[in-house]
C-alpha cells in the first residue's frame, strides 16, 4: 500500500491506473487518501484520475482533498475537485474557500465561489480570515458578498483587520463599512486597533515591533474621525482613555470634549495614564483633569503610587498631594501596597503617621502585602487602629516577620484577641509557632487560638496542633517540634470555652467545629479530641442533634471515633443509654449518610428503656430511614 501513496505523491498515473480498484479510498497513518496526497504534492494528473473515485472522503478532522488543495494554493487541483467537493465543511465548519483565504490563494476563488458566505464554528468567514492576514487581493474579491457578516461574537471583517494592524485592509473596507458597529464586548474597530498594540510585547525584533506599531497607528488614524466619540457601553472607556493607555499623546488635542469623562469605575484618562506611567500623556492631561477622584476617592497620584510609577508620582504630587480618598487613605497608603521603595521614600516625609478612618497606617498596608523592610516606618510602630489592632497583629495575620513589633506581645484588641489568635484566624503557621513561646500566658476566659482555628477551619494551625500534640512532629507540614511547643499544643486540646459570647461554657474545639459545621476542622480535630462531657454527650451526638451539613469524610471520622458510646444518665429528655444513632433517628436527620454510617455500629443498641434507634424514628414518614435502621 505504501507504493500506492508514493505513486500519488510522485504523479505516477500509470501505477494509479493499474491499482485503483485495489487501493481506492485507502488512507495512510494520517487518515489521508491518495487523492489528498496528490493534491498536496501537486500531482495533478493523479488528482484528475482519482477525483471522482476518492472525492468526498474526509480526514478525522473533516478535511477534504479540495481543502488541502486550496490550502497549498494548488489552483489546478481546486478547479478539478470543486465540482465534487465544494460546499463540504470540516468538523469545525471550515470550508475550502476559508483554507484558500488563509494563505491568500486568490486564484482559486472563482472555482470556490459557491462557498461565499459560509461561516466556521466561530462564525468566521473567508473575508475575516483574509482581513486578519492582510491579503488585500482576497479582501477585494470577497468583500462584496461577505462584508455584512459578523462572527459568533458580532465581530466583523473590519474589526479583524484592526485587531491585526492591517491598515491597507481598513482602507479597502472603509467604503463598505458601517461605522460604530460593536461586537458583544461593545468594542468598535477603533477599540480593536488600539488593543492591537498589546501584541508589541510579544514581538522580539525591534524593527518589526516598530513597523507593527506604525501600522496600528495608521489603523487608528483611519478610524478615528468616525468612531472617536463612541463610548464602550460596558466599561465606558473613551477614545481619550485609550490614548492615555497606549500613549497616543498626538491625538489628545482632537479629543478635548472627552476631558474629565469617567469610566465605570470613575477613572479618568489621567488616571489611566498614571497607572501605566505615560508621562507625555500625563503632562498633556494634567491641566485639564487634575484633582478628580474615582469611585474609591482615589486621585491619579494615588493610582500612580499604587502602581509603582515613580516619575508619574513626582509629576502629579504638587497638584494632588492634599487629597485623601473616601477612607482617608493617603498616597503613602497606596505606595505601601506596592512596596515600591522609590515611591515610598518620596512620599514618606509628607504622610508618615497618618491613619485612615479605621486607624490603619501605611505600615499596616505594607505588612499585609508581604513587604518586610519595616525600618523606614519606625514612626508608625506604636500606632494602632481604632479597634486596637497592632502592627504585631497585622504581621501575625500576614505571616510576616514579627521581630520589629515583639514588644506588643501582651496587647489585645477590642475583641480580646492577641496576635496568636490573629495568626490562628489567618492560618499563619510561622507567626503562630513563633508567638506560642512569647504569648504563652494562660487564656482563662479569653478566646483560645484553637477555638478560632476550629471555627474558621485554619488547616495548617489545626494540623500543627493535632500532629504536634500527639507525635511531636507533623509530616503534613514537614515540621519537627520542640518539647515545650508540644506541651503548649497539648494544652490547647484540653481547652474549654468559658465566658464567650458565641458559645456556651464547656465546649472543646471539636464541638465548636461541629456547631459551625466546618468539615476541615472536624476531620482534623476528630483524631485528637475524644472527650465527652459528664453526661456522656459526645461531639458525634452533637453532630446528630444539629443535623450538621458536614462532608462525607468528616462524618466518617466522627463515626469511627465516637460510635458506640451512650449517655451515662438521663439527660435533656433522653434516657440513659441513648446513642448518637437514636438521637439522629429521633431528630429525623436529613443527612442519610449519618444514619447509614452509624447504623453499621449502633442499630441494635438498646437504651435504658429497651428501645432501639428504629423506635426513635416512629414519628417519621421517611421509608428510607426505616430501611437503614431495620
Amino acid at each position: 500500500m505504501l507504493q500506492w501513496f508514493q505513486a500519488a505523491a510522485t504523479n505516477n498515473s500509470q501505477y494509479i491506473e493499474q491499482n485503483i480498484e485495489t487501493y481506492q479510498n485507502a488512507v495512510d497513518q494520517y487518515g489521508r487518501t491518495a487523492l489528498m496526497i496528490a493534491a498536496l504534492r501537486r500531482s495533478n494528473k493523479v488528482v484528475q484520475q482519482l477525483a471522482e473515485a476518492e472525492s468526498k472522503v474526509q480526514t478525522k478532522e473533516g478535511f477534504t482533498a479540495l481543502m488541502i488543495a486550496a490550502g497549498c494554493q494548488n489552483e489546478k487541483a481546486v478547479s478539478i475537485l470543486a465540482p465534487f467537493e465544494a460546499g463540504i465543511v470540516s468538523k469545525q465548519n471550515v470550508s475550502a474557500l476559508m483554507c484558500a483565504a488563509s494563505v491568500g490563494a486568490t486564484d482559486t476563488f472563482k472555482a470556490l465561489k459557491s462557498e461565499l458566505g459560509l461561516q466556521n464554528s466561530k462564525g468566521q468567514t473567508a473575508l475575516m480570515i483574509a482581513a486578519a492576514q492582510g491579503y488585500d487581493e482576497c479582501v477585494e474579491q470577497l468583500k462584496k458578498k461577505e462584508y455584512k457578516i459578523s462572527d459568533a461574537t458580532s465581530k466583523n471583517a473590519m474589526m479583524y483587520a484592526a485587531s491585526s494592524g492591517k491598515f491597507q485592509i481598513i482602507e479597502q473596507l472603509l467604503k463598505n463599512y458601517t461605522f460604530k458597529t460593536t461586537d458583544q464586548k461593545g468594542w468598535t474597530a477603533l477599540r480593536y486597533a488600539f488593543s492591537a498594540l498589546d501584541n508589541l510585547n510579544d514581538i522580539q525584533d525591534d524593527e518589526v515591533a516598530q513597523g507593527f506599531a506604525q501600522s496600528c497607528l495608521k489603523c487608528i488614524q483611519l478610524l478615528m474621525d468616525e468612531e472617536k466619540d463612541y463610548r464602550n457601553e460596558n466599561d465606558q472607556l473613551t477614545t481619550l482613555m485609550l490614548c492615555a493607555i497606549y500613549g497616543g499623546v498626538s491625538m489628545i488635542p482632537s479629543l478635548q470634549s472627552q476631558f474629565k469623562v469617567q469610566d465605570t469605575d470613575g477613572n479618568t484618562a489621567l488616571m489611566h495614564a498614571a497607572r501605566l506611567g505615560q508621562i507625555e500623556v500625563l503632562t498633556a492631561l494634567l491641566p485639564h483633569e487634575q484633582k478628580l477622584t474615582n469611585d474609591k476617592g482615589m486621585t491619579a497620584l494615588m493610582v500612580a503610587a499604587e502602581n509603582s510609577q515613580f516619575d508619574a508620582v513626582k509629576l502629579l504630587f504638587d497638584s494632588e498631594k492634599s487629597i485623601l480618598d473616601k477612607e482617608q487613605n493617603t498616597p503613602l497608603h497606596y505606595a505601601a501596597l506596592s512596596g515600591d521603595e522609590e515611591v515610598i521614600n518620596f512620599l514618606l516625609p509628607h504622610y508618615i503617621g497618618k491613619q485612615n478612618v479605621s486607624g490603619v497606617t501605611a505600615l499596616m498596608n505594607y505588612i499585609q502585602r508581604g513587604h518586610v523592610n519595616f525600618a523606614k516606618f519606625a514612626d508608625e510602630f506604636s500606632i494602632y487602629t481604632k479597634t486596637n489592632l497592632t502592627p504585631l497583629m497585622v504581621a501575625a495575620q500576614s505571616d510576616a516577620p514579627l521581630e520589629s513589633f515583639i514588644s506588643q506581645k501582651n496587647l489585645r484588641d477590642d475583641s480580646d484577641w492577641n496576635a496568636t489568635i490573629h495568626a490562628a484566624a489567618h492560618d499563619s503557621l510561622q507567626a503562630f509557632r513563633q508567638l506560642l513561646f512569647i504569648e504563652s500566658q494562660k487564656y482563662k476566659s479569653q478566646p483560645q487560638p484553637i477555638f478560632t482555628a476550629a471555627e474558621l477551619g485554619s488547616v495548617k494551625i489545626l494540623k500543627l496542633i493535632s500532629d504536634g500534640s500527639r507525635m511531636s512532629r507533623s509530616d503534613y507540614l514537614n515540621l519537627e517540634l520542640q518539647s515545650k511547643e508540644q506541651r503548649i499544643l497539648q494544652s490547647f486540646l484540653k481547652a474549654k470555652t468559658k465566658n464567650l459570647v458565641k458559645y456556651p461554657d464547656g465546649l472543646n474545639a471539636l464541638e465548636i467545629a461541629v456547631q459551625v459545621q466546618n468539615s476541615n476542622a472536624v476531620r482534623i480535630l476528630g483524631y485528637c479530641i475524644q472527650e465527652r462531657d459528664e453526661n456522656g454527650i459526645t461531639p458525634l451526638m452533637m453532630m446528630c442533634q444539629f443535623d450538621c451539613a458536614l462532608d462525607k469524610q468528616a462524618i466518617k471520622v466522627m463515626v469511627e471515633r465516637f460510635a458506640g458510646q451512650a449517655l451515662k444518665k438521663d439527660y435533656a429528655g433522653l434516657p440513659q443509654g441513648a446513642t448518637a444513632l437514636m438521637i439522629a433517628a429521633g431528630m429525623n436527620v436529613e443527612n442519610t449518610q449519618i444514619i447509614e454510617e452509624l447504623a453499621k455500629y449502633e442499630k441494635d443498641y438498646l437504651d435504658s428503656k429497651g428501645q432501639k434507634a428504629i423506635d426513635y424514628a416512629k414519628g417519621s414518614d421517611r421509608t428510607e430511614l426505616f430501611t437503614l435502621l431495620q
